[in-house]
This record gives C-alpha cells, sequence and structure tokens, in this order.
C-alpha cells in the first residue's frame, strides 16, 4: 500500500488509489504485438504460395519483438524503420538461397530441362524434321526428328533439346529395341503379376 501525502490531502482519505497500469504495462504492449505480427506473417507464409516473402517479414517482426523486450528500441519511429530494414535486407540475402536450397525456385524449367540426355521410344514412324509422338519416362510427348535420318516405330531416339512441349529427338546410338512395342513393357509387368 503506498501512501502519497498529496492524495491524501487532497481527498481527505489515507490511501491514494491503485494504479490499473503502470508505464512499464503500456510500453510492454508494443513488444508482444511485434511478436504477435511477426508470428501471423509467419503462418500466412506457411498457408499460402507466397514463394517466401511473408516469412522474412515475419522474422523481421519477432527480431524487432525481441529488441523491443531488451529495451533497445524504445520509440515507435525507431522500431518501424528497424522492421523495414530488417525485413529488405533479410529479403536480398537470404530468400534466393533459401528457394535454391528449397527447390523452390518457381521455375518448371528444370524438370523439362533435365530431359536433354534422355532416351525416348517412337510412338509413330518419324520422318526427317517430321513430327510425331515419343515415350518418355511413361508419358507421351510430341516429338520433332533432327536428326538425319527417318526413324522406325518402336526405334529408341535421344532427347536433343526441349522446345516448348515439343521434344527434338536425334537418332540413338542404342537403336531399336528388340521385340518390345512402346507402352507393351508396362502392360506385360502388369500381367505377369496378375497371373
Amino acid at each position: 500500500m503506498v501512501l502519497d501525502a498529496s492524495w491524501a490531502a487532497a481527498t481527505g482519505k489515507d490511501q491514494a488509489p491503485r494504479r490499473v497500469l503502470s508505464s512499464m504495462d503500456v510500453q510492454g504492449w508494443e513488444w508482444w504485438t511485434w511478436l504477435l505480427v511477426g508470428l501471423v506473417l509467419i503462418g500466412a507464409e506457411v498457408v499460402t504460395p507466397g514463394g517466401l516473402i511473408l516469412l522474412f517479414f515475419g522474422l523481421a517482426a519477432l527480431v524487432v519483438g525481441m529488441l523491443r523486450t531488451a529495451g533497445l528500441l524504445p520509440a515507435m519511429w525507431l522500431q518501424l524503420l528497424s522492421f523495414a530494414l530488417l525485413s529488405v535486407v533479410a529479403l536480398g540475402l537470404f530468400r534466393r538461397p533459401l528457394l535454391a536450397r528449397l527447390n523452390l525456385s518457381g521455375s518448371g524449367r528444370d524438370d523439362v530441362d533435365s530431359l536433354v540426355g534422355e532416351t525416348a521410344v517412337l510412338l509413330d514412324d518419324l520422318a526427317v524434321d517430321g513430327l510425331g509422338k515419343v515415350e518418355l519416362r511413361g508419358a507421351t510427348w510430341n516429338a520433332r526428328n533432327a536428326g538425319v535420318r527417318a526413324m522406325a516405330r518402336g526405334e529408341r531416339c535421344t532427347v536433343a533439346r526441349v522446345d516448348g512441349l515439343t521434344l527434338v529427338v536425334r537418332e540413338s546410338r542404342a537403336g531399336t529395341m528388340p521385340t518390345v512395342e512402346p507402352g507393351a513393357a508396362h502392360a506385360k509387368s502388369i500381367a505377369i503379376k496378375h497371373t
């Protein structure tokens, strides 16, 4: 119980009223607000396909909240400036390496470009510079013959490059596949499992 002489003299009471909020409590609101904003931003990054942008803003808010708790950022303008600088610097320095490490670069070119050098099986006869179909990795693709000779159905070919959704193929050194029709290997393995 705190006795305040000026309060007692003014009111005739022996005891000053209790304070509901101290100045420390009011200042304390700012640190937990920063932590709450940081957690909300990180949570939003988890549930949205944002490409790791909100993550860095959330982490910056958490850092500002911790600095505020330590008393290193007393003024609101300093907190906002620190939040903006930390967010932008972290985004610029860490986003691209983290995307590469997590393989979230956003472009599907890596997967399609990895088809170059793969061996496909012709589903159609394919004239020089002609269009047809090939089977590769269990999927049917459009193909264009960039080789110097025509190729026959069932022949193996090598993917030279990818042009949009069309595979540009050349004759393979492996030549033709012995007695196996394209797609038949899968059907044959299913038949063997069921007998």
